[in-house]
């Protein structure tokens, strides 16, 4: 959960990427949107509270910066 974004994976061994940006699932160049059920995440400016229920060992939020 990602603010009050729930997003459910389902099957997945080892890691995956969620590109909220291209709005793609991956394991390295394997796409697996079909293994996500919800909406894709975004951070809001301020505090954005992250938790997670199962098997997860590790979350990385990687920003994805860029200037208009």
């Amino acid at each position: 959960m990602v603010g009050t974004t729930i997003v459910e994976l389902e099957g997945v061994s080892g890691s995956i990427v969620l590109d909220s940006v291209l709005q793609e699932a991956y394991q390295g160049t394997t796409l697996m949107n079909d293994r996500m059920n919800g909406e894709f995440p975004e951070l809001k400016p301020g505090a954005n509270a992250i938790s997670w229920t199962g098997a997860v060992t590790k979350v990385v939020v990687r920003p994805n910066w860029r200037f208009f």
